[in-house]
């Protein structure tokens, strides 16, 4: 079993995922110092997203203000049919 560098932190913020004509809505699962763990919506096709590649994740804070991350995906994962969204797992570059 793989051991986390550190603790995360349950969330349930909005966000969207945005890397050049890829736009992919979801939901914080969780988060880390150094990653986050996104759930995509189901009907959205998760072909295109690829390990390594970087997006601008922009996530809406409840105040109204908007935190822009850059983000590298280091995993995908598709949940099972009757489980909702797909999860994706990201490392924080900045």
């Amino acid at each position: 079993m793989e051991k986390r560098s550190s603790k995360r932190k349950v969330s349930g913020l909005d966000v969207m995922l945005i890397s050049r004509s890829l736009n992919y809505k979801g939901r914080i699962k969780n988060f880390a110092e150094d990653g986050i763990c996104i759930s995509i919506d189901t009907e959205q096709n998760l072909c295109q997203l690829l390990e390594g590649m970087l997006f601008d994740v922009k996530i809406n804070v409840p105040s109204g203000a908007e935190i822009d991350l850059l983000c590298k995906v280091t995993r995908t994962h598709r949940q099972k049919v009757g489980e909702s969204g797909n999860i994706v797992g990201m490392k924080i570059i900045n």
